[in-house]
């Protein structure tokens, strides 16, 4: 009997950790997700200092996240590439070149926020049309983050997710 025990009850720890780390992946990415829309807000108003804080937060985030094999592969190279300009960002106090690499990070953020599940959350991709720069948001509302005084409202809402 305890022959039969053992199996049945390793396999059940081992099925409720790998659920565990599951859920605490699952919750580091929407966290990124919500980093990245505070980043989006700091641009907004032009504020180096918590631009590359956020990116900072997020850099570090991506680099605790362990590589996992149950990960589609479109998150993983997102994962990978939102690390990449996160930290690329965290290291420059101009705010014109943050904007620059915000560009690649939203392409990225959005390939995660794709294919990340959030069920309470709908979020945009939103473009500027004169720039082609993209960016990711909670609104419908347009607050262009690469031109905020001079084009704030250019763009148009090109895809959402669910």
């Amino acid at each position: 009997m305890k022959k039969i025990i053992t199996p049945i009850l390793l396999l059940l720890l081992s099925t409720a950790a790998f659920s565990q780390k599951k859920a605490t992946s699952a919750k580091a990415e929407l966290q990124i997700l919500e980093n990245y829309l505070n980043m989006k807000n700091s641009l907004l108003v032009s504020d180096k200092l918590n631009t590359a804080k956020g990116a900072d937060s997020i850099s570090k985030m991506v680099a605790t996240l362990k590589t996992k094999k149950s990960r589609s592969f479109i998150v993983h190279t997102a994962l990978d590439s939102i690390g990449i300009y996160s930290g690329q960002i965290a290291a420059i106090s101009d705010i014109n070149k943050q904007r620059k690499l915000f560009s690649n990070l939203s392409t990225a953020v959005w390939h995660l926020a794709e294919n990340v599940s959030n069920p309470n959350e709908v979020l945009y991709l939103q473009v500027c049309p004169m720039t082609k720069e993209s960016w990711v948001s909670k609104e419908t509302v347009i607050k262009n983050p690469y031109y905020p005084k001079n084009m704030l409202d250019c763009g148009a809402v090109k895809g959402q997710t669910k």
